[in-house]
């Protein structure tokens, strides 16, 4: 029972939308810099996004039932691990290429400012899983 998978390609779709505009925005008119906030605003919508896509898509690659089970009996769960794969390897990604960066042009790209930027990245990446993991709980949403 639920409003099925045209409902979640829909908010994969939003959730695509307002990430890629956030970043870009951002970007272009330098509010990363301007704002201290806006990173860890960018961050939870991107754990949003990260999360009702996997919930969307990945059922449709991997069809298990140990999968399926989950994420229809444990959805905040399932999609907050499933986040914090994601986010680990996003901060590992911005520090390798920040080190780059800074040994091989001597160029300092400010992706990692250090420790506690990293750990806010990954709690608003969370923030933004269980929220969605909620809102798909709460409406019962099923792509199975």
């Amino acid at each position: 029972m639920g409003i099925s998978t045209t409902y979640v390609k829909k908010l994969i779709i939003a959730a695509t939308i307002a990430t890629v505009a956030a970043h870009q925005i951002g970007s272009l008119l330098s509010w990363y810099q301007d704002f201290t906030w806006y990173d860890t605003f960018v961050h939870t919508i991107g754990g949003f996004w990260v999360a009702v896509t996997v919930f969307g898509l990945l059922p449709r690659y991997i069809n298990t039932v140990k999968l399926h089970t989950a994420l229809r009996e444990h959805t905040v769960r399932t999609l907050l691990s499933a986040v914090l794969v994601v986010a680990l390897l996003w901060e590992l990604f911005e520090f390798t290429v920040s080190q780059y960066a800074i040994y091989a042009y001597n160029v300092s790209l400010m992706l990692q400012p250090g420790l506690g930027d990293t750990i806010l990245d990954i709690i608003a990446g969370l923030v933004g899983a269980a929220i969605a993991g909620m809102a798909l709980q709460k409406q019962k949403v099923r792509t199975y």
